[in-house]
C-alpha cells in the first residue's frame, strides 16, 4: 500500500496467490476484496475509490475506467467495456458498453 491509500473495515487484499498494489490516495471500501489469481497481479491505481454496493458475479470482466453504480448486479461471465457506467443490473455472458455523455454546461 502506497501513502494516503486505506484499506477499511471488512475489505480483504487478498494476496496470496499474486501481489496487490494499492497506489497512493486510493481507499478499498467495506466488503470488498481485491484478489489476483496465479500470476495475474492486483494494481488499483491511484486516487480510486472501490466500494458502493455493487455485485460482480464470477468471472466478470470490469474494463478499465468503468464504474458500476450502487445495487447493480453484473452478471457471471459478464463483460463491461472500458469506460462505461453502468446503471441498471447486466444479465450473466452480455457484453455491455454504456456510455452517459451529458454535458452539464457548456465550457469556453
Amino acid at each position: 500500500m502506497d501513502q494516503g491509500s486505506s484499506l477499511w473495515p471488512t475489505a480483504v487484499a487478498r494476496g496470496d496467490l499474486s501481489p496487490i498494489n494499492i497506489r497512493p490516495f486510493s481507499d478499498i471500501q467495506d466488503g470488498v476484496i481485491p484478489y489476483g489469481g496465479p500470476g495475474q497481479p492486483v494494481c488499483i491505481g491511484e486516487s480510486i475509490t472501490a466500494g458502493h454496493g455493487a455485485t460482480l458475479a464470477d468471472g466478470c470482466l470490469v474494463g478499465i475506467d468503468a464504474i458500476v453504480l450502487n445495487g447493480v448486479t453484473v452478471g457471471e461471465g459478464a463483460l463491461i467495456a472500458a469506460g462505461s457506467a453502468i446503471t441498471k443490473d447486466v444479465s450473466p455472458r452480455m457484453m455491455v458498453r454504456e456510455f452517459l455523455l451529458r454535458p452539464a454546461e457548456n465550457f469556453r
